[in-house]
Order: structure tokens, then sequence, then C-alpha cells
């Protein structure tokens, strides 16, 4: 079994649209073409040869998930360690967060992680983008893949040329894994509102 990653989206949105992108369908994955730039190298996997039955494998799966609700319990579901999970709604700053420590360093988890996070880019502020990343927090401090959500509707995954930008969000995102580990997993720290936000 490979070292976990950890995962982290955030972005900016009201209460209503968040209620409404967590109870809406999922779209397929296939609808975006850009999966390569996630790039990395993968155990019997490569993208030109193994993108197509992926994202198909994606897409049947955010359809048997029914909502965005049930694909983001998917992924922050704590199956390795309790109480590494973070799903929160500050209502204050309207920022979303959901996230976790411990997330399978799996080419198709990672891909399917983007897809429910970049389905919330239209339902999202259109002056405030968001971002999506997988780092390798616990161990390497590298970051596989990052994503801004927004403007505008749209999500696009970073590359070098916009460095300042990612390495901003990917600031954002070790903020947020910093504050789970050091909860440590006790339970009245650890925050999950996912069931609550209704």
């Amino acid at each position: 079994m490979s070292d976990p990653f950890s995962a982290v989206a955030q972005v900016t949105i009201g209460r209503d649209a968040l209620i409404a992108y967590l109870d809406a369908v999922p779209a397929p994955a296939s609808r975006w073409r850009d999966w390569h730039h996630i790039g990395g190298e993968w155990n019997e996997f490569a993208w030109d040869r193994d993108a197509t039955a992926c994202l198909r494998r994606i897409d049947a799966r955010l359809a048997e998930f029914g909502d965005h609700r049930a694909a983001v319990r998917h992924l922050i579901e704590a199956d390795i360690v309790p109480g590494t999970q973070r799903c929160q709604y500050d209502p204050a700053r309207r920022r979303f967060t959901f996230a976790t420590l411990m997330f399978a360093a799996d080419v198709e988890e990672v891909a399917l992680f983007f897809a429910a996070a970049r389905g919330i880019a239209s339902s999202a502020d259109a002056a405030a983008p968001g971002f999506a990343a997988i780092h390798d927090y616990l161990f390497s401090a590298t970051t596989v893949a990052a994503m801004q959500i927004g403007p505008d509707g749209g999500s696009h995954f970073l590359d070098p040329q916009e460095d300042g930008v990612r390495q901003r969000y990917v600031r954002d995102a070790i903020a947020v894994l910093d504050d789970i580990k050091a909860a440590g997993g006790a339970p009245a720290r650890v925050i999950d509102e996912l069931d609550q936000i209704r």
C-alpha cells in the first residue's frame, strides 16, 4: 500500500448555492479534457493509454453517488485513521472547505476528487477563485496537482507558469491540513458539517 496523500478543496460560495451544489448530480468527469495535467507516475497507469477507461469508471462512480454530497462524503471518509477529515462552512467568510489528511494515493481517486471539486465552479463566487489540491503533506511535502476553481464557472489545473498562484493555494491547503493534524483526531475537535449543511 502506498503512503497516503492529503487533499483540500476550498471555495467562496453562498450557503444556498452550496446546498444546491451538494444536492446536485455530479457532471461526468469525461466532460473535461485536461486530466493529463495531473501528471505524475502511477503504478501500471499511463495517461495516453489508460485515461479513457479510467474516466469511464469515474463517470460510473459519480453517477452511482447520485449527488455531490455523497461524493464528498466518500472522498473525506476516514477509512485509514479516524478524525482526519474536515468539512466546514464558514458563514462569515462564505467559505466552504472539504479535506482529508489521509487520501488514497491512487490516480482514479485523485481524478475523482478533482471532478467533484470542480463541479462547484458554476456555483462559487464568480469574483473569488477557489482551489483544490492534492499534496503529499505527511511524507515528502510535494504537491501532486493543484487546480484553480473559478472565476466565472471555469476550472483548470495550475502549471509551472502559474507557480505564484499555485504556491499560494498550496499554502492555504497546508494551513487546513496543519489544523486537522493539530486536532489529533480528538472527537471534540473534528469538524465535519457535511450532513448539517442543508
